[in-house]
């Protein structure tokens, strides 16, 4: 299965822009995840044949940010989790991007905190 990936990586000063996401494959997504989500702010996304993009963003304690935009409902649907459930959350993608296969994510509209 491959994945267009993108990430910004603070600590290293490396990135892929969003805009511009590159091709990976699993094993490739997974490895860039163990170097890229440890430094507060620092994040990584995965889009789909769908366009449907997952993002993680490392927060200030370290937890991580799972979040799935949806522009059609002006919302993300998302959650605070550790790295651990991180790769089981990308390991376990069938095809396409589900928010209904990631347990625990809640809906929120832009512009209101969580």
């Amino acid at each position: 299965m491959a994945f267009r990936m993108f990430y910004t990586d603070y600590l290293e000063d490396k990135s892929v822009a969003s805009h511009e996401p590159i091709e990976a494959t699993l094993e490739e997504v997974l490895n860039a995840m163990d170097r890229v989500l440890y430094w507060p702010e620092n994040f990584l996304g995965i889009v789909d044949d769908q366009e449907t993009t997952l993002q993680f963003m490392v927060n200030d304690d370290k937890s991580i940010e799972v979040d799935v935009p949806v522009p059609t409902e002006q919302g993300s649907y998302a959650k605070a989790t550790d790295l651990s459930e991180c790769f089981d959350i990308v390991r376990d993608i069938r095809g396409t991007i589900d928010v209904a296969r990631i347990a625990g994510l809640v809906f929120q509209k832009w512009g209101r905190p969580l």
